[in-house]
Parts: C-alpha cells; structure tokens; sequence
C-alpha cells in the first residue's frame, strides 16, 4: 500500500547453497518522510560502514513505475518522481530497481501458500497448473497483477496494473 513501508535487510549468498537470511525488518510510517530517499536513509544508517550494508535494493511501489522510475504516487503526494540509478548513486548503492508493489507480490504468488492463511480461493474450479493467474489486494488502493507462462517458457511473466485508477462508470 501506502500507508506503511515494510523494508527488510536481506543477505543473498550466491556463491554458497544457503537459504537468504533476515539482517533486519521494520515497519515505518510513510507519511513521516518527505522522500523515498530519506525514508530509506533512516533505515540504513544504523548498517553504514558495516559488512551487512546493502549493495542492491529492490523496491515495490504503490503506484505506477516506467523504465526504472517511480512516477508521482497519489496515496503518499510527498513523495516526488524517483529514478532508480539516481537513487542508488545518493545511497551509494550498486544499483535500485523499482518494481509496482502487486509485481512484487506477483513474483512471490508462487511460493508456498496456504488456503485460509494466505489464499483465499473465490471459487472450487481448479485451477491448471501452467494457467493465467489474477491477484488482486485492497488496501490503500486496490492492487492488480496478472501471470501468464507461455507453453515453451519456465517461468511466468508478471505484469502489473492499478485497479483503484479504472473508471467503471457506464458510457451514455
């Protein structure tokens, strides 16, 4: 959503076969920060000049992202337009990659969920295994993404959208 920011330190180790591990979570107000930038900057000070500051970060936006951009968000209207190169370079990171937060959820749709804790089904068709998948989340606003994995691909393509910006008004 909007409302809070939920930021998590996260170590990958690509090298060695080990499950990523937590470094730190928190929870902060988005309304209390200006900026995405110092929003962030709050979260990362206490690991500046350590071992287990950031290289990378990826970040799921409520709103809308192009080329690697935060556009205007209309839920926190502090917050101004951010490109992910130029954020990095202010948090001296390698490299930040925006994605739309429903993206983001579309990625982890995937992973073990559990009917009634974390799925909710609308109805008793089942579903095949390689089919289209929808998510959709109210919060804030009301989150859209989609899933389609071609016959030939391994993975699923996500893509996202905005449904709390659709006009379902009728046309006369």
């Amino acid at each position: 959503g909007g409302t809070n920011s939920r930021l998590k330190l996260i170590l990958i180790n690509k090298e060695e076969d080990i499950e990523p591990i937590e470094i730190a979570s928190k929870v902060l107000k988005s309304f209390d920060y200006d900026s995405i930038e110092n929003l962030l900057k709050s979260f990362l000070e206490e690991f500046e000049g350590t071992k287990n500051y950031p290289k990378f970060a990826v970040l799921g936006i409520p709103g809308a992202v192009e080329n690697n951009t935060m556009l205007p968000l209309v839920n926190i209207p502090q917050w101004k337009k951010e490109n992910g190169e130029s954020l990095a370079k202010k948090l001296n990171l390698k490299k930040v990659i925006f994605l739309n937060d429903f993206v983001c959820i579309g990625y982890g749709i995937l992973s073990e969920l559990k009917e009634g804790e974390t799925l909710i089904k609308l109805n008793k068709r089942i579903s095949e295994n390689n089919g289209k998948k929808l998510v959709i989340g109210p919060g804030t606003g009301l989150g859209v993404c989609y899933l389609i994995k071609n016959e030939n691909e391994k993975f699923y393509n996500v893509y996202g959208s905005e449904g709390s910006h659709q006009d379902f008004a009728q046309q006369i």
